[in-house]
């Protein structure tokens, strides 16, 4: 483990950035959080600042997202 100010100083090779370029992260977002008084995905709840886990996930990481659904959460997802 190094620290990313390290590694983002000496750049990374290219056979390394072809590879993160081809990097997903898939999120799953299935169900409701009616046990937390939500009425849409557990996903959507504010947490920080006014930020959704989802806000928060986005924010962290600097690559594609996929994200699957359940018919429940499939229009509230879309409309974020």
């Amino acid at each position: 483990i190094q620290p990313y100010d390290k590694i983002a100083a000496r750049g990374l090779p290219d056979s390394v950035a072809d590879s993160l370029n081809k990097l997903v992260v898939v999120k799953l977002n299935g169900g409701l959080g009616t046990s937390m008084g939500c009425k849409g995905p557990k996903s959507l709840i504010s947490v920080r600042n006014e930020n959704t886990f989802l806000d928060l996930t986005v924010q962290q990481i600097e690559v594609k997202i996929l994200i699957i659904n359940c018919s429940s959460t499939k229009d509230f997802t879309v409309f974020f």
